[in-house]
């Protein structure tokens, strides 16, 4: 029992988190054949299911890579987020080693760790705690998360998706059926702002070199005519300066168009994972439809009627079999296949509606990370232009002077 001093001030029970953090990427083994980057991966938590309080590990890209896959092949039922895109024009021109490339990459890897460490399934997977904290992932992989894998052949869940690729929902649930149209619009929406935004950064591009040029010609002007040196020569720090602020105005929103290319990504995730729920629900009608089939067979065997071709039946007569027995048997058959149907069928809409409610709450999950990510964008795309037009004008004030 406690004690009256316990009872009347029980322990403060503290609020359960988790952070995780990528950073300080560094290039290993250079000048090799093995040349890569690492990143750190720190992580603070007072969850039980990690060993300690805080976890420092470093993981290249394709062990993100293969977490990616782990979380996504044994969490169907869930928006795994996802990684930045791999096969992308650095790796072609070289230039997947450079610094910009990098730093890009591990605000990209950040974001991606960030969602999985909110998420309220994946943050409670072993397979997430063990790529946070474990020192010998690799092996970790290999021995303990390969087999799992193995199990689960790609090939099987591509042949069920082509199957479906070809069926039409008897009855579309009008709930899922408006989600994915709001999904569709969203990512319409996203591509869209994206080319818009690039057709600016072009524009800011050609901006940045003719503030250039111009800068140029006016240190020209002012080696020929020594009474315009001072007057010049301010107006031509002004116009270098400016187009500077171009090329840092233009980096920033470059960063800008990885958050919305990743929100698109994202939003792909869940309109996958509703085709996935389509299959569920595909897979209980198949079994319905094969059930009513069934349930023909059983009441045309049941009256009396032939469930096969005249041909066979005369075969029969001419083997002396008797019709009587033979049709009791099938009727037998008919319903023991039959009894089977309607229990997997049973099975099948436990599974189908348990995966309904969670594509709802990741449907939830989803909005939540969507708004707050948008918004930090458009928050951070104003404030870019504030810093930018702000430097733009003091520059020119000076040079006015």
């Amino acid at each position: 029992m406690l004690n009256s001093t316990e009872s009347e001030n029980p322990a403060p029970i503290s609020t359960p988190f988790l952070e995780c953090f990528v950073t300080e990427p560094r290039k290993e083994l250079q000048g090799s054949r093995d040349t890569h980057v690492s990143y750190l991966i720190i992580t603070k938590t007072n969850s039980p299911l990690f060993t300690r309080p805080e976890c420092k590990v470093r993981r290249r890209f394709s062990d993100f890579v293969k977490l990616q896959e782990i979380l996504s092949r044994l969490n169907e039922d869930c928006v795994v987020p996802p990684l930045p895109a791999k096969h992308k024009l650095e790796y072609i021109k070289g230039n997947r080693f450079s610094d910009n490339f990098i730093n890009r990459r591990a605000s990209l890897l950040n974001r991606y760790i960030t969602r999985c460490a909110f998420h309220p399934v994946l943050h409670r997977s072993p397979h997430f705690i063990a790529f946070l904290e474990n020192p010998n992932w690799n092996n970790y992989v290999r021995y303990f998360i390969q087999p799992k894998l193995n199990t689960t052949s790609k090939l099987d869940e591509f042949s069920d998706s082509l199957l479906n690729a070809f069926s039409k929902l008897k009855e579309e649930p009008t709930e899922f059926d408006i989600q994915r149209d709001h999904v569709q619009q969203f990512m319409l929406g996203i591509s869209n702002l994206e080319t818009s935004i690039q057709r600016i950064v072009r524009l800011e591009k050609t901006l940045e070199t003719d503030y250039e040029d111009v800068s140029a010609q006016f240190d020209r002007l002012a080696s020929l005519d020594q009474t315009l040196e001072i007057p010049v020569e301010s107006i031509h720090q002004a116009l270098q300066k400016t187009g500077e602020e171009y090329s840092f105005l233009i980096e920033k929103l470059t960063l800008l168009l990885d958050t919305i290319k990743d929100v698109q990504s994202y939003a792909q995730s869940l309109k996958e994972l509703l085709k996935r729920r389509d299959q569920k629900q595909q897979d209980v009608e198949a079994l319905q439809e094969y059930s009513s089939k069934l349930s023909l067979d059983r009441d045309k065997i049941s009256s009396g009627g032939s469930s096969g071709f005249s041909f066979s039946k005369t075969f029969d007569d001419l083997r002396g079999v008797d019709h009587n027995d033979s049709r009791l048997k099938r009727l037998e058959q008919v319903q023991s296949e039959l009894q089977a149907v309607e229990q997997a069928i049973q099975e099948a809409s436990i599974v189908h509606e348990a995966f309904n409610q969670r594509v709802r709450e990741e449907t939830k999950l989803f909005d939540n990370v969507r708004q707050s990510e948008m918004l930090s964008a458009i928050n951070d795309y104003a404030n870019v232009h504030v810093e930018f037009f702000t430097n733009i004008r003091e520059l020119w004030l000076h040079a006015k002077q």
